[in-house]
């Protein structure tokens, strides 16, 4: 499972990294956040603005709403 994730990864910084422009400029919104995965994906690159939305157990519980 952990061998998942870090292809995952690398494939989100090598996709990222050919568009990166600047990205701390950036205003991201990541639809079916889920567990977060992502979301710590972009927080880690510094966007300027990070919004997430899910409707799902796995994502309520994780973000405490």
């Amino acid at each position: 499972m952990i061998g998942k994730y870090l292809i995952r990864i690398q494939v989100f910084q090598r996709i990222v990294l050919t568009l990166y422009l600047d990205s701390i400029s950036w205003n991201v919104l990541d639809i079916a956040s889920g567990t977060g995965f992502y979301i710590d994906r972009w927080k880690q690159l510094g966007v300027k603005e990070l919004t997430g939305i899910d409707l799902t157990s796995a994502a309520l519980s994780r973000f405490n709403f």
